[in-house]
């Protein structure tokens, strides 16, 4: 609860700075939206078969209308604008990958420490569920989401 009431001050306070740094697979990465957007209208929809044939080209466009793109759009209206959403996802990434490459992804992003006005958003549940039923990666599953976690108490500042 700490963390929320001081992350809502950083929302409503003129000088603070806050991120919101988002974990996930590909639908975070946006790679489920394709069909919401078209030319960067978000209300048109359009037919991105004959437009739009090669994804990895596009994919920026594709993601405007994922679920983490909306929601840096609110944050933005909703706060004082000093909040930066990172959206880390990765197609095809499960908890114990990720977990594998945080360090990178945080060093690409040019982020140091994970501090108290940061809320970190994990959302592999798709990838994950995947493994979940797999008898034989179900260890594997927990093993790989606590060392995620563990990962992401490593990059925090102390007491935060």
């Amino acid at each position: 609860q700490h963390n929320l009431c001081t992350f809502h001050d950083v929302m409503h306070e003129p000088k603070a700075q806050g991120r919101i740094i988002i974990l996930g697979g590909s639908v975070t990465e946006g790679s489920a939206s394709d069909h919401c957007c078209c030319d960067g209208n978000i209300e048109q929809k359009c037919n991105i078969t004959e437009k739009f044939i090669d994804y990895h080209k596009n994919c920026e466009l594709f993601s405007m209308c994922s679920w983490v793109n909306r929601f840096r759009r609110w944050v933005k209206t909703k706060g004082n604008g000093n909040i930066d959403v990172y959206n880390l996802a990765m197609g095809g990434s499960a908890s114990p990958y990720m977990s594998e490459v945080l360090s990178d992804k945080l060093r690409a992003n040019n982020i140091q420490k994970f501090n108290s006005n940061d809320i970190i958003l994990i959302d592999h549940s798709v990838n994950d569920a995947m493994s979940f039923y797999k008898s034989s990666k179900y260890h594997t599953l927990i093993h790989g989401l606590e060392t995620l976690v563990r990962r992401i108490f490593h990059h925090s500042e102390p007491n935060s």
